[in-house]
């Protein structure tokens, strides 16, 4: 496909950070003894949706794939809801920020805010290794897919668990990938910068490829990946579940801990920072 037609797809596909195309949740009713049922939180909090019951396929009229059990049911949350693309999110916060006169300090380095001294003592936070599966399509089955929700699948216990995954998008390398992340049995916690740094460097496709392409291909049968490849993330994480927003000491303030909700709660997230600096006078 010439570099040109693949650019302009691309600026189709990828025009903003945010793609409001809905989520579809998969889980066992009732939960499945590691997480909480999803549709019993959206229920409590008033959250629109439409419930397919275990066995009501009707929704693959809409959406033919994924391939989900029968036994789970399928939720659909529409928009708002969708997918975040972190970095293009930054680069519009961080204009946005410079054009308000941003000057105090604020420390927003995730998982890394406890090392490299940037803090006087260490937050009271986890660090968790993550795996990520990235399935690289052709451009024609972006264009199909590049409105299909977001997938969270609560698959029962195993090796994986909470599968979350979003439609294809377009990375730097100009080529197309389907994402999908889970926790695994095998996930690490770690303590130490150094432990972060080899966990960054490590060929993650010896241990977790085969178990994740297993998955990713059996939940999407009818795409044609054209390669597939695994790479390390981390997650942190609060006693509380709630994220880190407060003054160090004068000066110097700190928002990190997204509990695997950072990006898409970055920008109130940043609102409740900007207001307790302002605040601090």
């Amino acid at each position: 496909m010439p570099l040109v037609a693949i650019a302009n797809l691309s600026a189709n596909l990828e025009s903003s950070f945010f793609h409001d195309v809905g989520c579809l949740i998969a889980a066992r009713p009732g939960a499945d003894g590691v997480s909480a049922d999803p549709v019993v939180g959206m229920d409590e909090i008033g959250v629109d949706h439409t419930l397919y019951r275990p066995g009501d396929r009707s929704w693959q009229d809409r959406w033919p794939s994924p391939s989900l059990p029968h036994s789970h049911y399928v939720a659909h949350e529409p928009a708002p809801a969708g997918c975040l693309r972190p970095k293009r999110l930054i680069q519009t916060q961080n204009v946005l920020a410079s054009k308000a006169g941003a000057k105090q300090v604020l420390v927003a380095a995730g998982g890394f805010a406890n090392f490299n001294n940037l803090l006087p003592s260490c937050l009271d936070m986890t660090i968790k290794s993550e795996v990520i599966v990235l399935g690289e399509v052709p451009s024609a089955t972006a264009t199909q897919r590049s409105r299909y929700p977001t997938v969270k699948y609560m698959i029962d216990p195993g090796e994986l668990q909470s599968i979350c995954m979003v439609p294809p998008v377009c990375y730097p390398d100009g080529r197309f990938y389907m994402k999908m992340g889970a926790n695994t049995t095998r996930d690490l916690f770690l303590t130490r910068l150094a432990d972060v740094q080899r966990w960054f460097r490590a060929d993650t496709d010896l241990d977790f490829l085969p178990m994740f392409e297993l998955h990713l291909r059996s939940l999407w049968p009818d795409v044609d990946f054209l390669s597939v490849r695994t790479e390390p993330c981390i997650i942190t994480r609060t006693p509380t579940g709630f994220p880190i927003i407060e003054r160090v000491v004068e000066g110097l303030f700190v928002a990190t801990a997204g509990n695997v909700a950072g990006a898409k709660g970055s920008d109130i997230w940043g609102e409740r920072a900007a207001d307790l600096i302002e605040s601090s006078g």
